[in-house]
């Protein structure tokens, strides 16, 4: 009657939907038990010894319930009772007389008792002394912004490929979150303000927890082409819909990463070469189009525009036409369904294509 009377009153609490939405301690006890014990461990050392603490002492209740019911012949609830006052060591009298065997068995439960409870207690202090518990709780948190995220991305990795990923996102407000195996790495200082998530990117339960199934565009900058590829199937496993976009170091890692599954693959130190090469041979183009990324005139942006959502009264007009009567915006082209790219400008915009405009920010005008 005791047992069923606990039971009842637990699932009233979990299933009240008013009590459940109210109570953080209880979302914050049924998050940590869904995402799973091991793979709690493995993400927090607090955990791990906060999970060996509570279980040791579960153990031994568990060692003294069935002790005292084996050898003394107890009803449950009195084996129950006797556990809890003998590790309590609240000194009340026993339910019955103790057998020898029962006296030994008893004092072999106080004597683990002791150890169980030393540990337990400096595993709680450093709970408070070292800040333990605000950092789960700033991670619970964290979790739960992220649980609440739309077409957001997620970015793998926070060297210095990731941040630089992470500056640009930031500059342009989209909705991001970084996935990064915590060290001493300085750049992990770019991380206050940042949703973050401390794991291993390549772990199936970490990229559910940066709720891939939900987001737009996966970047993953890892230093191996290996967790790379893992990373892509992982991935296109969990969101076939999402846009993952990979860093390579090696070129014979492109071919494996697009049959993986990665739609845009970037070998940053082919960009870098590229790109020195084209201040001397193209000056004039690089100077136009690093002055659209410098951060003094920051308000200027490309952005690619569907027929669908492109404005009414600029549809079946040609590129010259938008550009003499519109404010604000300049048409730079338009790719058709095969994927070509159009600059002719007497040309009319189409159903099917998409639009490639220059336009000002909004709220910088």
């Amino acid at each position: 009657m005791e047992l069923k009377s606990i039971s009842a009153v637990f699932n009233l609490i979990v299933r009240n939907d008013y009590i459940y939405k109210h109570s953080y301690l209880i979302k914050l006890v049924l998050k940590f038990g869904s995402l799973g014990i091991l793979h709690s461990l493995s993400r927090n050392p607090f955990l791990k010894r906060f999970y060996w603490a509570i279980g040791l002492i579960l153990s031994l209740a568990a060692a003294g319930i069935i002790g005292f019911m084996s050898i003394e012949g107890y009803k449950f609830v009195e084996a129950f009772y006797m556990t809890i006052i003998t590790l309590a060591s609240v000194g009340f009298m026993e339910v019955h007389p103790l057998s020898m065997a029962g006296q030994i068995f008893t004092s072999c439960l106080i004597i683990c008792n002791i150890g169980i409870f030393a540990y337990s207690l400096t595993t709680f202090t450093s709970l408070i002394i070292q800040g333990d518990l605000k950092n789960v709780y700033i991670e619970f948190m964290m979790q739960n912004k992220i649980d609440k995220l739309q077409d957001h991305i997620i970015l793998c990795g926070f060297g210095r490929n990731g941040r630089k990923v992470a500056e640009e996102l930031v500059r342009s407000k989209t909705p991001f979150v970084v996935i990064e195996n915590i060290g001493n790495n300085p750049a992990h200082d770019g991380l206050e303000g940042i949703l973050h998530i401390k794991g291993d990117a390549t772990d199936d339960d970490v990229l559910v927890s940066a709720n891939i199934k939900n987001a737009r565009a996966l970047i993953t900058t890892l230093p191996k082409d290996t967790d790379n590829v893992y990373v892509v199937l992982s991935a296109k496993e969990h969101n076939k819909n999402i846009v993952v976009i990979s860093r390579a170091s090696e070129e014979s890692s492109l071919s494996k990463l697009k049959r993986a599954g990665a739609d845009h693959v970037v070998i940053p130190e082919h960009i870098g070469g590229a790109h020195m090469a084209s201040l001397i041979t193209r000056l004039g183009e690089e100077n136009f189009l690093g002055m659209l990324g410098s951060k003094y005139i920051d308000n200027l942006y490309f952005e690619e525009i569907s027929f669908e959502n492109f404005p009414s009264e600029y549809k079946g007009k040609s590129v010259q036409q938008i550009n003499a009567t519109s404010e604000g915006i300049c048409v730079m082209g338009a790719i058709n369904a095969e994927g070509d790219l159009i600059l002719n400008s007497n040309r009319e915009i189409l159903a099917g294509q998409k639009i490639i405009i220059l336009k000002k920010h909004p709220d910088k005008r």
